[in-house]
């Protein structure tokens, strides 16, 4: 990958965000798969999903910047650096969501780096290293079971049999998802990137719960973040009439779901570490008729901690306890192995970095774990990643009451725009060199 050069200038007084601008792309994108009820429903490699990239990409050209996507269905805005052959800083996040989402949840990420480029331009601010904008696709999980597709791509990470193994519930793959938008299947493994491209990965992403606004602190600075491990089981009892067959020779695979539900919920808070979360998300019943007890139940368990090992604990006792509980119901199980991913612990340097950013600017903060997954502990393989978060006034993400004050939005970007100069800075130092030789 080669970027563009030009010649590094001295560094003006700091740009300042364009908050008229920030909101109108907010405003914009939150129209790209809005529902009646006022949630977004921008699936992973849909019409809607493109539509968005689309939009972005329109921007990024505005800007002046080199707009290219790849075969996963990324897009990315590349502003040349003032050194010919230096590593990337790259900012980003995502532009999919689950159905009914949220207007900000990776959006603010997409956009707040786009908005940090346009502040370098304005105030004709270069910086040694080019900066990439990116918007990752497929960052969700809500529609194939496993989430990261665009940044696994990135880090290569995304065999092509994964992409045919997995599908939605229509039973749509992948694999056939990506290639009825017109993107090349054999030409993914082309998406990845040599470490050597990336000197720093910054992601901006609004808070998915409501850690600082009960702490009061409008900016939160990562230091860890949880990773899920996904399972689908499928139960088999048979099904029966609802009136005349008795208690006794029910083979119920709702009931035993229901039992499987609870169990899920005692592990999660019992048995595993204190930071370990697990969500059934997902129950499909059939034949799902009133007066027939229920023959087969499909099931969907999200496993998710900041500790490899707990999480490890907590997935194993699950499926104990699921063959347990199918075995002494009559049930014939499955369980089928969706997603394992590990969690990542972010770069301390760029850690402090965001600090810094904050202690000049008289920005509150908190370090704090992410128990959401990113697409940052995916780049965190590929390159030093930070992440950045912004205060959530609801407390509720993955819905519709999903809600962020544009004055918390617009200190987030203006704290990412800061971090990009300081890493331009810190990246210089680290091969001892001074920020313009």
């Amino acid at each position: 990958m080669h970027w563009p050069v030009e010649a590094a200038t001295e560094v003006l007084p700091l740009p300042e965000v364009n908050q008229r601008r920030l909101a109108q792309d907010l405003r914009m994108l939150a129209h790209i798969g809005a529902s009646p009820g006022g949630g977004i429903n921008r699936l992973a490699f849909t019409a809607e999903e493109r539509e968005a990239h689309s939009y972005v990409a329109a921007r990024m050209r505005e800007a002046g910047l080199t707009v290219r996507g790849d075969a996963i269905g990324n897009t990315f805005g590349c502003r040349p650096g003032g050194r010919e052959g230096l590593p990337a800083i790259v900012l980003g996040s995502h532009l999919d969501s689950i159905y009914e989402g949220g207007q900000f949840d990776g959006t603010v990420g997409v956009v707040g780096a786009l908005e940090a480029v346009r502040a370098l331009n304005e105030q004709n601010i270069a910086t040694l290293h080019p900066i990439i904008a990116v918007a990752f696709a497929a960052e969700e999980g809500a529609r194939f079971g496993a989430s990261n597709l665009g940044s696994r791509a990135l880090v290569g990470d995304l065999p092509q049999e994964e992409l045919r193994r997995l599908h939605d519930g229509n039973g749509t793959s992948v694999a056939v998802a990506i290639q009825q938008l017109g993107f090349p299947l054999k030409e993914i493994p082309t998406c990845r990137w040599d470490s050597r491209q990336v000197g720093a990965f910054v992601e901006l992403h609004i808070e998915q719960s409501a850690g600082l606004e009960t702490l009061r602190k409008p900016v939160g600075i990562v230091d860890a973040i949880g990773a899920a491990t996904r399972l689908r089981i499928n139960l088999i009892g048979r099904p029966d009439h609802s009136g005349a067959t008795s208690m006794s020779l029910r083979r119920d695979a709702l009931a035993a779901a229901a039992e499987i539900v609870l169990n899920v919920e005692r592990i999660a808070r019992e048995t595993a570490g204190r930071n370990t979360v697990a969500t059934v998300g997902k129950l499909n019943v059939k034949p799902g008729v009133i007066t027939v007890v229920p023959g087969e139940v499909e099931m969907d368990i999200d496993i998710r901690d900041i500790d490899a090992d707990m999480k490890d604990i907590a997935t194993s006792a699950m499926e104990a306890m699921v063959h347990e509980v199918a075995r002494r119901r009559g049930i014939q199980e499955r369980i089928e192995l969706l997603t394992h991913q590990l969690p990542s612990t972010l770069a301390m340097w760029t850690r402090e970095a965001i600090r810094g950013v904050c202690q000049e600017m008289g920005v509150d903060y908190r370090v704090l774990p992410s128990g959401a997954g990113h697409d940052a502990r995916v780049m965190a393989d590929l390159a030093p990643a930070a992440m950045i978060l912004v205060r959530n006034k609801s407390g509720i993400s993955h819905s519709p009451a999903e809600w962020v004050e544009m004055s918390d939005i617009v200190l987030g970007v203006q704290v990412l725009t800061n971090t990009v100069l300081k890493l331009d800075d810190a990246l210089a130092q680290r091969r001892g060199e001074g920020k313009h030789p």
